[in-house]
């Protein structure tokens, strides 16, 4: 394993890599204050995820969901440092096996159900323009969750994190926004959905209070000796 791609490192932190390629990766992050960062970029990503895989596919936008966007928060750089050694030391990995079939289903469902024509829930318009961007709603149709939606207008990347499907038969994705430059990146999270002849519209999007990195180091005080994992 010559070079350690973002599709590896995301792929080691879903514990989806075998035993040889895992201590190959772990040992990289020991070593490598860069990728550490991606890899708890990624955490951060997983970790949301946990409870969602459970709910039925054939639902309104689940409740609990919109209750992760609402209550999004970025870890202080402490809990930060705890979960990237738990990755460090990983107990068994909870897979998430939807991710690339999903968007599969979602390009056949389109057909199997094109003659119905659902309401959407309640867009607001007050959301930033990224949401509305053609990158946005193309990356949403085409790109598969787990994977970087980059939209250099904005200087933002999103990430979809998982695919359902509503009572009304529309399609509706949960996703990650990532705003800024590398060393003052803002997180956002979001629900997208459209009906199956429409566009992609958000229905819910949170930037929470000290939303950025640096915001969320600079609200910290370093006990003792201390020191951040970069």
């Amino acid at each position: 394993m010559d070079k350690i791609s973002d599709e590896i490192i995301m792929a080691y932190v879903d514990g989806e890599l075998d035993k040889e390629q895992s201590d190959t990766v772990r040992k990289a992050l020991k070593s490598d204050p860069h990728l550490q960062k991606k890899a708890a970029l990624f955490q951060d990503t997983s970790s949301m995820l946990d409870g969602v895989y459970d709910a039925p596919l054939n639902e309104e936008v689940p409740e609990r969901l919109l209750n992760t966007i609402k209550t999004y928060r970025i870890e202080t750089p402490w809990e930060k440092i705890s979960s990237f050694f738990r990755m460090l030391f990983p107990a068994p990995a909870i897979q998430h096996p939807l991710a690339t079939a999903l968007v599969a289903v979602l390009i056949i469902g389109a057909g199997l159900f094109s003659y119905l024509k659902s309401p959407l829930p309640t867009v607001t318009s007050d959301y930033p323009p990224l949401v509305r961007s053609e990158a946005f709603r193309n990356g949403m149709e085409t790109i598969a969750s787990g994977q970087i939606i980059t939209i250099a207008e904005y200087k933002s990347q999103v990430i979809p994190l998982t695919t359902f499907q509503d009572k009304s038969q529309n399609f509706c994705r949960q996703f990650e926004v990532t705003t800024g430059s590398e060393d003052n990146q803002i997180f956002s999270q979001g629900i997208a959905c459209r009906p199956l002849d429409g566009a992609w519209n958000t229905v819910a999007f949170n930037t929470p209070e000290h939303s950025s990195r640096q915001a969320a180091e600079n609200s910290y005080e370093l006990a003792g000796d201390a020191r951040l994992v970069d």
